[in-house]
């Protein structure tokens, strides 16, 4: 499986540590992390390092659905 940092591009919808009740949406991509948008209004910006176990994809085929 690819690292989670190289399958997150911007729109991507995104859950922390897997709970559906904590969404956000990828809003930017820099070669060190992505910001994400929070569905409860909060902003913020993760490392890559920091991503692996907390943030997943909340739709694993999203790229195959937009492609």
């Amino acid at each position: 499986m690819k690292p989670i940092h190289t399958q997150l591009k911007v729109g991507a919808r995104v859950t922390w540590k897997g709970d559906s009740n904590d969404l956000g949406i990828v809003t930017e991509k820099f070669h060190s992390g992505v910001t994400i948008c929070w569905d409860n209004g909060e902003e913020g910006s993760i490392a890559n390092r920091d991503l692996r176990g907390n943030v997943q994809l909340a739709y694993p085929n999203w790229e195959d659905a937009n492609a």
